[in-house]
C-alpha cells in the first residue's frame, strides 16, 4: 500500500508538471514502459533473480503511466518504481572487455537516451543498470541446450489470464515483444523495425473489443518477425482436411496430388485443377486476407502455408471449390476428413533409397535414418551420380550423409548465439564441420540436391552440410528461409508460439534466413507437369547427371 500511495503522490505531481512541457501520448508512454519493463526483467539484478512478480508489477504500473502527464512526470513515476526494486551495486566484472566476437546488427538500447520521452535522470539510471547488469543465471531466460544456446523462456506462466482485461492484454504482448527484442537473432531483418512493431501493436490492442480481435492483434505482432518458425496456436482444435493436396504452381493455387488415394476417390477435385474461389470467395481475396495472418520468412513460404489453409475446414463437413479445369469453370463440393482418416503424418510405404535408370542413386532424406545411410552409400559406390531429395524434413541423417560426400573436414556454416550475460547481444561461434578426415574416401561422382519451399529449418541446415561437397549442384526453388534451432514459447494459458533461436550463416557470412539456401539452378513446376504426374525437378536432376 505504501508503494501505491507514493506512486499516486507522484502521479499528482506529474499532473502539475504538464504545464512545463508537452504531454506524452498514451501510446508513447505504453511503448516506453514496455521497453523499460523488459529491460529491467533481463538486466536488473533483483528482477533478473526472480524476486518480484514481474507480471503483476507491470499490471500495477500500467494504469498510472496511462494517465496524462509530461515527460518529467512520467520519468518520476518510473524512477520511483525502479527505486523500490532495490539498489544496484557496481559490477566490476561487467566492466571487463569481452573476448567474444559480437555481431553488430541486432543490439540497440539507444531508445534509453530519447530526450523527448525520458528525463536525463532516468536515462542515466538505465545506462547505469546496463553497465552493472545481472550476470548470474537469469530467472526468465536460459539456453534450451548448453551447447546450442537457443533461448528457453522460464517462469512465464500467467495464471488467471483474462483476455478482456486491458492490462492482461498488454502483458502478453510486452512479454513476447521483449523476448524477440533480446533473444531473436534475426531481429535486424524484419520488414518493419521492431520498435515500430511495438507501437503498432499497442495501437491495435487499445482498439480491441473481442477475444477474436485480441488474438488477431497477437497474430499480427508475431508474424512481423518475418520468420517461418513464428507460428501461433490459440487452442488445440484440429482442422478437417480435403483428401487432396494443394500447392502454389505458376503463381496459382493448384490441386497437385491426394493425401490418401483411397479417400481421394470421394473427391471431385483432380490434379491440375486451378482454384478460383473457395466457399464463394475469390482466391485473390482470400490470399490477401491470409497474407496478413500467415507467418513466413518469404512469400513462397507464406504461399505454402496458405496451400494448407485452403484445404482445411474448422466447422464444416465439406468445402465448395470453384476451379478451372481444361479451360472450363466448375463448382465442386468436396468432403473433409480428420487427419487420422486422411493419414497426414502417418508413415507411408516409400523407398528410402533406390537405384534409378542410368545408374543414378536416389536418397529421400525425409525418411532415411543415419544408420541406413551407410547401407545406401555402400550400394551406390559404383553409380554414375546421386540425387538427394530434401523437399522434406530429414531424420537427422545430415552428418552421416554429408560426411560421405565431403572429401575432407571443412566448415559448412557459421553460428550466431545469444550472450546471456549481455541480453540482446549475439556473438559468432566457431563454425560446424562435416566431411572425411582424409581425402580419397568420399563419393566423387556428380550429386544433385533437390529443394523447394518445404525445405525448412533442419532441412535447410542439412542442405548446407551437403553443399560443402564440391561436386554438389542444388536445384529447385526458394526454400523456407527459417534456419536455426527453435525457441518454443507459452503465452498465457493456451497460446503457443515460437521463433528461430540461433543464427545460421554460410562460412563466408552470407545469409540463409529469409532468402533460403543457395540454389544453383531454379527449376519450377508447371500445371501441365502436375496434370501429367511428373516430378519436373527430379527430371532435370537426372538430365544434369546423364549429360555430364
Amino acid at each position: 500500500m505504501k508503494k501505491t500511495l507514493v506512486l499516486m503522490a507522484l502521479l499528482f505531481l506529474a499532473f502539475n508538471l504538464q504545464g512545463q512541457s508537452n504531454t506524452l501520448s498514451k501510446e508513447q508512454k505504453l511503448a516506453a514502459t514496455a521497453k523499460i519493463w523488459g529491460f529491467l526483467k533481463y538486466y536488473h539484478p533483483e528482477v533478473a533473480q526472480g524476486k518480484f512478480d514481474w507480471d503483476l508489477e507491470l499490471i500495477n504500473i500500467l494504469p498510472l503511466v496511462e494517465s496524462p502527464m509530461s515527460r518529467d512526470g512520467f520519468s518520476q513515476v518510473l524512477n520511483t518504481w525502479i527505486d523500490e526494486l532495490g539498489e544496484v551495486e557496481e559490477c566490476k566484472k561487467c566492466q571487463k572487455a569481452s573476448d567474444k566476437d559480437y555481431f553488430g546488427k541486432n543490439f540497440d538500447l539507444s531508445w534509453m537516451d530519447d530526450k523527448q520521452l525520458f528525463h536525463p535522470s532516468l536515462s542515466g539510471r538505465l545506462r547505469f543498470i546496463e553497465k552493472n547488469r545481472f550476470l548470474g543465471p537469469n530467472h526468465y531466460a536460459i539456453p534450451t541446450h548448453k551447447n546450442v544456446g537457443n533461448f528457453n523462456p522460464q517462469h512465464e506462466e500467467f495464471a488467471g489470464f483474462d483476455w478482456s482485461n486491458k492490462e492482461h492484454q498488454m502483458v502478453l504482448a510486452f512479454k513476447y515483444w521483449n523476448m524477440v527484442e533480446y533473444f531473436f537473432p534475426y531481429k535486424y531483418q524484419t520488414d518493419t523495425p521492431w520498435s515500430k512493431v511495438l507501437s503498432e501493436t499497442i495501437e491495435e490492442i487499445l482498439q480491441v473489443q473481442s477475444k477474436k480481435e485480441y488474438e488477431l492483434a497477437l497474430r499480427h505482432l508475431i508474424i512481423k518477425i518475418d520468420d517461418g518458425h513464428g507460428y501461433i496456436n490459440f487452442d488445440d482444435q484440429r482442422p478437417l482436411w480435403i483428401p487432396n493436396r494443394i500447392s502454389y504452381v505458376e503463381d496459382q493455387f493448384v490441386v497437385v496430388k491426394p493425401w490418401n488415394d483411397s479417400i481421394a476417390q470421394f473427391s471431385s477435385l483432380e490434379k491440375g485443377d486451378v482454384i478460383k474461389a473457395i466457399n464463394g470467395r475469390s482466391i485473390e481475396e482470400l490470399k490477401q486476407e491470409e497474407m496478413a495472418r500467415q507467418p513466413g520468412s518469404n512469400l513462397l513460404s507464406k504461399y505454402r502455408n496458405m496451400s494448407y489453409i485452403f484445404g482445411q475446414s474448422m466447422d464444416k463437413s465439406s468445402i465448395q471449390y470453384t476451379v478451372e479445369r481444361d479451360g472450363q469453370i466448375q463448382t465442386l463440393e468436396v468432403p473433409v476428413y480428420t487427419t487420422k482418416e486422411i493419414g497426414i503424418g502417418t508413415k507411408k510405404e516409400v523407398k528410402k533409397w533406390k537405384l534409378l535408370d542410368n545408374n543414378i542413386g536416389f536418397i529421400n532424406m525425409g525418411i532415411i535414418t543415419p544408420k541406413e545411410v551407410f547401407t545406401a552409400m555402400k550400394e551406390f559406390k559404383d553409380t554414375d551420380g546421386l540425387i538427394i531429395d530434401v523437399r522434406n524434413y530429414p531424420k537427422g541423417s545430415m552428418y552421416a550423409l554429408s560426411g560421405r560426400l565431403v572429401h575432407q573436414k571443412k566448415d559448412f556454416c557459421k553460428v550466431l548465439r545469444p550472450d546471456y550475460s549481455y541480453p540482446g547481444k549475439f556473438y559468432w561461434d566457431s563454425g560446424l564441420k562435416t566431411g572425411y578426415k582424409k581425402r580419397g574416401k568420399a563419393y566423387e561422382k556428380p550429386i544433385v540436391v533437390l529443394v523447394n519451399e518445404q525445405t525448412q529449418s533442419h532441412a535447410e541446415f542439412s542442405v548446407m552440410s551437403l553443399q560443402a561437397a564440391e561436386q554438389v549442384t542444388t536445384i529447385g526453388r526458394q526454400t523456407a528461409g527459417a534456419d536455426g534451432n527453435i525457441c518454443r514459447i507459452q503465452l498465457g494459458d493456451n497460446y503457443k508460439t515460437a521463433f528461430s533461436g540461433i543464427g545460421i550463416f554460410y562460412p563466408d557470412g552470407s545469409i540463409t534466413q529469409r532468402s533460403g539456401v543457395h540454389i544453383d539452378q531454379v527449376v519450377e513446376r508447371t500445371i501441365e507437369g502436375v496434370k501429367a504426374g511428373k516430378d519436373e525437378v527430379l527430371e532435370v536432376a537426372i538430365q544434369m547427371i546423364v549429360g555430364e
